[in-house]
């Protein structure tokens, strides 16, 4: 559910996005996983980001970074971190990729 939302939200084709739908599914996905899953919480940190909601993107991605950090998922901690750089200066994520498929 989660890639589903990476994938309206970052899609490279501009008239494959939705974010509406992306937000909706990576807010289920959080809501199944008890909000315990990095890769849910940035899937919708990147989605809230691109939908003008960047305070809310760097609060979730804040806490999947803490979540990756305590569960040693290294690789999806840096890509989250970096990420939050983004969301900090307001840089969209559409070019980036996504955290855990690198």
């Amino acid at each position: 559910m989660s890639d589903l939302a990476w994938n309206l939200t970052l899609d490279s084709n501009p008239a494959a996005r939705n974010l509406p739908a992306a937000v909706r599914l990576a807010e289920l996905a959080c809501e199944l996983t008890g909000h315990q899953r990095p890769e849910a919480l940035g899937a919708l940190a990147a989605a809230c980001g691109e939908s003008g909601q960047p305070e809310r993107a760097r609060s979730l991605a804040i806490a999947a970074i803490r979540i990756a950090d305590a569960t040693s998922q290294r690789p999806v901690a840096a890509e989250l971190r970096s990420r939050l750089q983004k969301y900090v200066v307001g840089v969209p994520s559409t070019a980036t990729s996504e955290p855990g498929n690198q």
